[in-house]
């Protein structure tokens, strides 16, 4: 479970939903391989340009849940 190659293509929803894999590949290599629940119910709409306002608790993944559609639109 340890090799990058295998992490990186281990979550086909960041694939399905059109996330680089150059970001997937950095995400695995830090040990991310799957959305928190903030992350998961944000990425879609973010995405898909919807006003969007999370909240959580801190450490939960929120500037990721951000972060990740934000650079999905970008590349």
């Amino acid at each position: 479970m340890n090799d990058p190659k295998f992490l990186s293509t281990s979550n086909p929803r960041w694939v399905k939903a059109g996330m680089d894999q150059r970001v997937i590949d950095v995400l695995s290599e830090k040990g991310i391989v799957s959305f928190t629940p903030v992350q998961g119910e944000a990425y879609d709409p973010i995405v898909a340009r919807r006003d969007v306002i999370g909240r959580s608790r801190t450490g939960t993944g929120k500037t990721l849940a951000f972060g990740l559609p934000s650079l999905t639109r970008l590349v």
